[in-house]
C-alpha cells in the first residue's frame, strides 16, 4: 500500500524559529518565511512536501479556531490533473 502524496505537514509549536533553525541545519533543509495574517510563517522543504511551523497563537489556514496548542496536522495533495 502506498500513502498519498502530502502538500504539507503543518506544525504548532512554541517556538518556530528555534524549531527551525533545528531542523534547517540538523538536517540541511531549505527554509523560507512567508507573511501570512501578520504573522511570519517559517516553511522548510522537505522533498516535495513542506513543513510549515506556526505558532499557537498565528491565524491557521485550515481552521475556523484562532488558537491552537501544540499539534501536527496533515494535508493531502490533490492528484490528478
Amino acid at each position: 500500500m502506498t500513502a498519498p502524496d502530502l502538500a504539507y505537514v503543518p506544525l504548532v509549536v512554541d517556538m518556530p524559529a528555534a524549531s527551525a533553525a533545528i531542523f534547517e541545519k540538523g538536517s540541511g533543509l531549505l527554509r523560507q518565511d512567508f507573511a501570512c495574517g501578520g504573522s511570519n510563517i517559517r516553511v522548510l522543504s522537505v522533498g516535495r512536501c513542506a513543513l510549515d511551523l506556526f505558532r499557537p497563537a498565528d491565524p491557521l489556514p485550515w481552521a475556523g479556531r484562532q488558537e491552537w496548542r501544540p499539534s501536527c496536522r496533515h494535508r493531502g495533495r490533490r492528484s490528478g490533473p
